[in-house]
């Protein structure tokens, strides 16, 4: 287990590098000796060149992950390259069969960064058993599957976004705060309880190109009982799970 002394509180993963949070996903699978191979769509490399990498069948590839990047042929919609990968290889579980086996508690994938955030829970002791957690962000790639795992962690769960009313008073009720809004130090102090455990797992840059997280962890941290950096916090897991 990660040592864990007072008054050093942050949550991090263990590395003998200093710039995890940018460190590319090939290196990071090369250092595991893992296999990783770009797929880039195009007008003449379409989702169904995509789907036969994809299928079942194929030996070659055990799993794919899809980046999200926007492609200009129409036809490769975010939605259409999603349906096209095999639910078996879907390792970001964003496949609409895997979003509904993970809803009901039974995945075939664990989304990687949720997934994360509940084994660096687990790894400093933090049960989210009849705790009320906050989950900041709606996104199908980290607020939904964050609050539902959460949930299935019997926490008591309320996910918030952009149309949320009276955001402060339901984060400062918080004992397990997640922040995925993407917006630099938009959770600030006033919004976190004495003694909450505050997981960011957003990367932004601020105005000096420097990576932050949704977190002002200057002025969060010495309300926290734990808190996660950015970067060397959430990144890392993401990448390990």
């Amino acid at each position: 287990r990660i040592p864990v002394s007072p008054p050093f509180r942050r949550m991090t993963y263990p590395s003998s590098r200093s710039d995890d949070m940018s460190m590319p996903k090939r290196s990071a699978s090369s250092e595991v000796a893992r296999k990783m191979s770009p797929f880039t769509l195009s007008p003449r490399r379409s989702r169904s060149h995509f789907a036969e990498d994809s299928a079942e069948d194929d030996t070659a590839w055990i799993g794919l992950a899809f980046s999200g990047e926007r492609c200009a042929h129409p036809a490769n919609t975010e939605a259409a390259v999603i349906a096209a990968i095999a639910p078996e290889k879907d390792v970001d579980c964003f496949h609409p069969y895997n979003v509904g086996r993970l809803n009901i508690g039974d995945p075939v994938f664990q989304p990687c960064t949720p997934a994360g955030v509940l084994e660096m829970l687990q790894e400093y002791g933090i049960s989210p058993v009849g705790k009320r957690c906050v989950v900041l962000g709606r996104s199908n790639i980290v607020g939904k599957p964050m609050a539902a795992l959460l949930t299935q962690a019997d926490g008591t769960v309320t996910l918030c976004h952009s149309k949320t009313p009276d955001l402060v008073d339901i984060t400062r009720q918080a004992d397990i705060l997640v922040s995925a809004v993407g917006k630099g130090n938009c959770v600030t102090a006033s919004m976190v309880k004495d003694g909450a455990v505050v997981i960011d797992v957003a990367m932004n840059r601020n105005e000096a190109g420097k990576l932050c997280g949704d977190v002002d962890l200057a002025a969060v941290e010495p309300k926290a009982s734990y808190i996660t950096p950015v970067p060397g916090g959430v990144g890392p897991m993401t990448r390990a799970m």
